[in-house]
């Protein structure tokens, strides 16, 4: 499992999710965590400062 992704999981943020927080497209980030390409130093410290950063509660949306 590529860097990036062990980040993502551990968040529990979906691809889309996680690329938009990184600044870069869901198929950059599938590149990324599958290898194809490799991450510069700006996406990697961008990914690790999300990891570094206090997780929301989530919550359940309830129906009225």
């Amino acid at each position: 499992m590529s860097e990036i992704k062990d980040i993502r999981v551990h968040l529990g943020l979906t691809q889309a999710e996680m690329a938009e927080r990184l600044g870069i497209t869901q198929p950059t980030l599938s590149r990324l965590e599958s290898g194809i390409i490799a991450a510069n130093k700006r996406t990697l410290l961008a990914a690790h400062s999300l990891k570094a950063m206090p997780r929301p509660a989530k919550t359940e949306e309830r129906a009225a």
